[in-house]
């Protein structure tokens, strides 16, 4: 059985993404731990998973801007240099490639090998891609 974490900010209703990336995960047979921003008492160690997801929404009309909090969060993890993960964000009109490149950027900032990055518009789009990802 495979071990995903899906991080994510609880700003802007965007916990339905992460909800929804999850019912997907499980619907393929993953074991799926979630993770809000808020520093844990102890380092997340990304060694225990196959996949690390880490989402944030987009603030400002024109995009660009994400969770400062995220930066902060995955300077806190260990064991991140190699892990596979993914990128998201929630999709805007405009702004949306930035928002998900800045977190993308993060991921790799630490180590990680971004495998893939999704903006998603709608809660079932989100489900439907943690359902038919390879892991």
């Amino acid at each position: 059985m495979s071990k995903v974490l899906i991080i994510y900010s609880e700003k802007k209703e965007f916990t339905e993404f992460a909800e929804a990336l999850k019912l997907g995960f499980i619907e393929q047979g993953a074991e799926v731990e979630m993770q809000n921003l808020e520093v844990p008492s102890r380092p997340i160690n990304f060694k225990r998973y196959d996949l690390v997801l880490a989402g944030s929404p987009i603030f400002a009309f024109f995009g660009g801007k994400i969770d400062e909090d995220l930066g902060e969060f995955l300077k806190n993890c260990k064991n991140t240099v190699g892990q596979k993960a993914v990128a998201f964000v929630n999709s805007k009109f405009i702004g949306s490639s930035k928002s998900l490149k800045k977190v993308m950027t993060k991921l790799e900032s630490i180590g990680c090998m971004v495998y893939d990055f999704r903006s998603f518009s709608e809660l079932k789009t989100a489900e439907k891609f943690a359902k038919n990802f390879a892991l």
